[in-house]
């Protein structure tokens, strides 16, 4: 893995272009809330005081690269999006961006949810069923307490 950020970094960094809708420290808030652990269990988790993983996310310090990687391992994240930058300038359309940078939004079963739900359409589903499905999983989500209202 990360050979693979290396080669692309490098064959790509002319193209890279640096997004400034979020902040490192307001992306890794929003992902922390999104999982299922809180400031002291992510701490705990990567092996760092509380007082680090805070300063992360008011935006004091930032990690090392090395750290950078396993948090976006243990919360799910892409690693470009988690440091601000986009994908290359010229290889997504500005609604295909705007899909990706929603997705990378989502915790996990939002993720998982708009996967299904582009894959019934891709399909060639119709509406009425890829309605019935997202009815289906608002009202799991619900009962579970697991509905993020955004």
């Amino acid at each position: 893995m990360i050979l693979r950020f290396c080669t692309y970094n490098i064959g790509m960094a002319k193209k890279t272009e640096v997004h400034t809708k979020l902040t490192f420290a307001e992306i890794l808030e929003d992902a922390i809330k999104n999982s299922r652990h809180n400031n002291a269990e992510v701490a705990s988790l990567l092996g760092v005081s509380r007082g680090t993983v805070s300063n992360w996310v008011s935006g004091a310090r930032k990690p090392d690269i090395d750290m950078t990687i396993q948090i976006c391992l243990l919360l799910d994240l892409d690693f470009y999006y988690l440091i601000g930058m986009t994908i290359p300038a010229g290889e997504l359309r500005p609604h295909e961006q705007e899909l990706l940078l929603t997705y990378r939004q989502l915790n996990k079963a939002g993720k998982e949810g708009l996967i299904n739900v582009s894959r019934l359409i891709a399909a060639g589903n119709s509406k009425k069923t890829v309605d019935a499905y997202v009815s289906k999983n608002d009202r799991m989500m619900a009962e579970k307490g697991g509905a993020k209202n955004s």
